[in-house]
Order: structure tokens, then C-alpha cells, then sequence
């Protein structure tokens, strides 16, 4: 009995290009990989984690995975919301001159650094999904 071939953009187990479902050596790389059979062009790793390290989510939206670019925005908004939240409460009482302008200061670092940490760690979450081949446009002959 013979295996229907997986739909484009999804990778089977036995082939690597999701056009032609032949096995590619190594992994995609540079801005714009193709496969080296029938041509068509992948969405790149590497645009994908840069897009994700700048706005969480923003890769997986690139590489089509809406539900996953959703979660991660949404986790990477409410860390926003909360280091907003709690700068703002500072900012208060250093205008009602119960805390002083370093308080800002000691607020503002830790919550840069969880938010630096969670882009750059779905920067590479991103390139790591995006390993798997996914079509961003076939070769004229198969469209």
C-alpha cells in the first residue's frame, strides 16, 4: 500500500523538501535555501530567529505557525505589561518622593534583562523549529 505524500509545508518523516518529498543534505542555510532537486525556496532559519529575537512571536508568524507566534506574543506581552506595571508604580512614588530616582534604576535593570532573555531565547527557539523545511515558494513548473 502506497503512503499519500505529506501536503506542502509539512515535513514527513522520509523526505526533507516538503515540494518534492526528497531527502536533502544538511540543513537550510543563508537567507533564501532551496532545494537542490526541484527548487523551491524555503522560508530561512535565520530570518525567522532574527524576526523572533527582535519581537517574540514575529518568526512564527513568518514561518506560518499562527498558533505558536500567538502564545509567544501573548507570554511576551504580559512580561511587558508587568515590567510597565511595576515601573510604573515606582515612577509614582519617586514623584511623590517616597522612593528615590535610583529605585527606577533598580527596577528598570532586572526587568530589561528578563525581557533581553526571553527574545533572544525565541530567537532560538525559532531557528531551532524552523530547521524543518517550510515552502515559501515552488518552482514555476509545479505551481
Amino acid at each position: 500500500m502506497e503512503q499519500a505524500a505529506p501536503p506542502v509545508g509539512r515535513l514527513s518523516r522520509d523526505a526533507d523538501c516538503p515540494a518534492c518529498h526528497r531527502r536533502i543534505d544538511g540543513s537550510p542555510r543563508g537567507l533564501a535555501p532551496t532545494c537542490p532537486h526541484c527548487g523551491a525556496t524555503f522560508r530561512s532559519p535565520l530570518a525567522a530567529a532574527a524576526l523572533s529575537a527582535a519581537l517574540p512571536g514575529a518568526g512564527h508568524f513568518y514561518l506560518r505557525r499562527r498558533g505558536l507566534a500567538l502564545a509567544e506574543l501573548g507570554i511576551g506581552l504580559l512580561l511587558f505589561s508587568c515590567a510597565i506595571a511595576r515601573l510604573a508604580v515606582v515612577f509614582v512614588a519617586v514623584i511623590h518622593e517616597t522612593a528615590t530616582p535610583f529605585d527606577l534604576l533598580r527596577t528598570c535593570v532586572p526587568w530589561g534583562i528578563v525581557l533581553a532573555c526571553y527574545s533572544l531565547l525565541d530567537g532560538v527557539f525559532t531557528w531551532v523549529v524552523s530547521r524543518h523545511r517550510v515552502v515559501l515558494s515552488l518552482p514555476a513548473e509545479q505551481t
